[in-house]
């Protein structure tokens, strides 16, 4: 058996790859073959009566002898050999793409990102219907901002941590915890906040059903209660209990008045069919 041995070196500290081109001379025709290593991956490819086995910083080569010399006839089709090894070749490839072997360089992009900060910036949206403009910070939560810059404090931080969805807003109609919203993050975009359900002086089925059924206690909690279930039958004109269930899944209530909550939600449903 003929072997043939190849060192190369690469960065281990690194964990850079090395690019290793070995040309084998199969049956008397030239075959290519490149190889993308890295300090921890072991290679082992059988290619006809050639073994390459690679590992960090060596690779053999070992041609088999021939088990026969006269020369095989020519088969036609596909044989068991050439598909094994077929795909035993795509699943290497597969390997190395989803490990991150093989990387390409992107394009740069010839428009600089804007940069805001780390002074004020100003950032426009629309807020209940109507159009403001707001000179915040980078680092300015959505709920500090419509609190403290715009004085819409039916927005309430309770955890101000994304836990308990006091805070709950609409954004482009879609419920989310403004205090893990940053106020840049919604430039050129559409807020609503509890003030802005009531229309023309009359307030929001869900207000007004929280009234009724006495879903409210402390307090805390209730904005962003009443955000969530008003997006529910948003979406939902006909929820289940467990529908409502869900939709405050995320809305925390150290009072305890789910059950009113519950009974609310489907009260309001009710009334806005009729």
């Amino acid at each position: 058996m003929e072997v043939w041995h190849f060192f190369f070196k690469f960065s281990v500290q690194n964990f850079s790859l090395s690019l290793f081109q070995a040309s084998l001379y199969l049956n008397g025709q030239q075959a290519s073959s490149l190889l993308f290593i890295s300090s921890l991956i072991h290679l082992h490819i059988k290619l006809n009566r050639v073994i390459i086995l690679v590992e960090p910083y060596n690779c053999y080569i070992m041609k088999i002898p021939s088990e026969e010399q006269s020369p095989r006839k020519e088969k036609k089709g596909v044989s068991r050999r050439t598909f094994l090894r077929g795909a035993g070749l795509t699943t290497a490839g597969t390997v190395a793409l989803s490990a991150g072997l093989l990387s390409f360089k992107l394009e740069e992009s010839t428009t600089p990102p804007a940069i805001l900060g780390p002074g004020e910036a100003e950032v426009q949206f629309v807020v209940n219907g109507q159009a403001r403009s707001v000179w915040v910070e980078p680092r300015t939560t959505l709920a500090e901002a419509l609190r403290d810059h715009l004085s819409l404090t039916g927005t309430k931080v309770v955890c101000d941590r994304g836990s308990c969805s006091a805070c709950t807003v609409w954004l482009d109609g879609k419920p989310v915890n403004s205090c893990m919203t940053l106020a840049v993050d919604v430039a050129g975009r559409e807020v609503t906040t509890v003030e802005g359900l009531a229309q023309g002086g009359a307030l929001h089925p869900v207000q007004e059903a929280f009234i009724e059924h006495d879903a409210s206690m402390c307090g805390f909690c209730t904005p962003g209660m009443v955000m969530s279930c008003a997006a529910l039958l948003k979406r939902n004109a006909n929820p289940t209990l467990e529908d409502v269930k869900s939709a405050t899944s995320g809305n925390l209530c150290r009072c305890g008045t789910y059950p009113k909550v519950f009974e609310a939600t489907l009260a309001a449903a009710k009334k806005m069919k009729q």
